[in-house]
């Protein structure tokens, strides 16, 4: 058998690629010379292609050393996490933990580092200087292809983020500790995140959805145009309001040019600040949606059957292959304009959302896809509505349909969850051939 010295470059940088991190590649490459050499790229590649920036001042000028990198570095980040929570907190004494002491030490100098940030965290928002810093930074990162912003509470920081954030404590890669390991200390903080009292940034902390729509002016300010996919924290949040999503005519044309190559985007949008959300939202995806192939929509307010139903764009999104929307209403012809104005549309997901008709417009839904966009290779719905049984009165059923619309059958087995006290699973056949369906027939589901 050879021996991995032996093995390509490339394959390492393969190997690499799949579930080794910088720590893991930085062991391998101090085995040997020769593996020192061929694991380098794979090395450089894992520390620098995807950083997260904690809005903290240590983050942001840590990012803005690599941009300025002589090595090249700069180069190789091509995915930015913006990640909300703050990592400096201050932590209980550990008092219950076998290895007390070491703990309370470690405990003592996270309370000091933070502590000690605490008057310059306060400067730091109360003047805006993140939007400063990060600017400099992303004016020497070209290459960015991902912006992702994560907007949840725990974390699991990895040895250089320790490092970063409270160096006193000595997790600089390359050194050893024997108790504990970063990979315990960073399951510590995760697990106490929520028990733990964060810092707020003073007060003066940006708002989710102010961080948001910074960070996308800041890609136009600074011309990186290979912006390929964004996302946010999968509607675990509030949303974007009405107000960032108004775009002028004149910012228009930058946005346009700016996220021309945009391929994919998974928003949260708060359709509840005015029934014109929707309105501004076209507006705005038309400036940067030109080539969207992939659309995710989170409704943080969550639609209801006495809900507005939302008015989707028409003809906006012709490109779209893979469609998913979450906790909206809609108008069932309306939706159907929307489908019918994307060429060719392989993947759609509707998750617990709501037609005028609780009943019969899933079944036209369903119809009108069977019948008209064959191009679909996979539909999900998970579908939640009231109807009334007649032996036990109301009862909610909640229903998860998976089809293959290509498929020749027109009666497909859906998944069931129904009851008044609690849900119980059964299956039902929903069958495209005996359209339309009647309220009496429902109550059998």
């Amino acid at each position: 058998m050879a021996p991995i010295t032996s093995v390509p470059a490339e394959l390492i940088d393969q190997i690499g690629s799949y579930g080794l991190d910088q720590e893991d590649l930085l062991a391998l490459r101090l085995t040997c010379k020769a593996l020192g050499i061929r694991a380098r790229e794979a090395h450089l590649n894992a520390i620098f292609s995807c950083r997260r920036v904690f809005l903290v001042p240590s983050s942001f000028e840590n990012l803005i050393r690599v941009s300025k990198h002589p090595s090249g570095a700069n180069l190789r980040v091509q995915k930015i996490i913006i990640s909300y929570s703050s990592p400096y907190i201050h932590p209980y004494d550990g008092q219950t933990r076998e290895d007390f002491e070491i703990w309370s030490a470690i405990v003592a100098k996270i309370r000091e580092t933070t502590e000690a940030q605490s008057g310059e965290m306060d400067d730091f928002y109360q003047y805006n200087r993140y939007p400063v810093l990060l600017s400099l930074a992303f004016s020497n990162l070209p290459n960015i292809k991902e912006l992702s912003f994560d907007f949840k509470a725990s974390k699991d920081l990895t040895r250089p983020e320790i490092n970063l954030i409270y160096p006193s404590l000595g997790y600089r890669s390359g050194t050893y500790r024997s108790q504990p390991t970063a990979a315990e200390l960073s399951k510590f903080i995760a697990d106490n995140w929520d028990d733990w009292h964060k810092l707020e940034y003073g007060g003066y902390g940006p708002r989710k959805s102010d961080v948001f729509s910074m960070v996308l002016y800041i890609i136009v300010s600074t011309r990186i145009k290979g912006i390929e996919r964004i996302d946010d924290s999968d509607g675990e949040w509030s949303g974007l309001p009405r107000e960032h999503l108004i775009v002028s005519s004149y910012s228009s044309s930058y946005l346009k040019s700016t996220f021309s190559n945009l391929k994919t985007l998974h928003i949260t949008i708060d359709m509840a600040t005015s029934p014109n959300a929707i309105v501004e939202f076209k507006r705005w995806a038309q400036a940067i949606g030109d080539n969207l192939e992939d659309l995710t929509i989170w409704n943080s307010n969550h639609g209801t059957p006495n809900s507005e139903a939302v008015r989707l764009p028409p003809g906006v999104f012709r490109k779209l292959k893979v469609i998913r929307f979450w906790d909206f209403k809609f108008d069932v012809d309306q939706f159907l304009e929307f489908i019918d104005g994307c060429a060719g549309p392989k993947s759609l997901t509707l998750g617990h959302c709501v037609f005028e008709d609780e009943i019969e417009d899933w079944f036209y839904l369903l119809r009108h896809i069977r019948r008209n966009r064959r191009s679909f290779r996979e539909i999900v719905l998970q579908i939640h509505f009231k109807a009334l049984d007649r032996r036990n009165g109301e009862r909610e059923t909640n229903l998860v349909v998976l089809i293959s619309p290509d498929s020749e059958e027109t009666s497909f087995k859906v998944k069931t969850q129904s009851g008044r006290g609690g849900l119980f699973e059964g299956e039902m056949a929903l069958n495209l051939a005996s359209y339309p369906p009647t309220k009496a027939a429902a109550v059998e589901f």
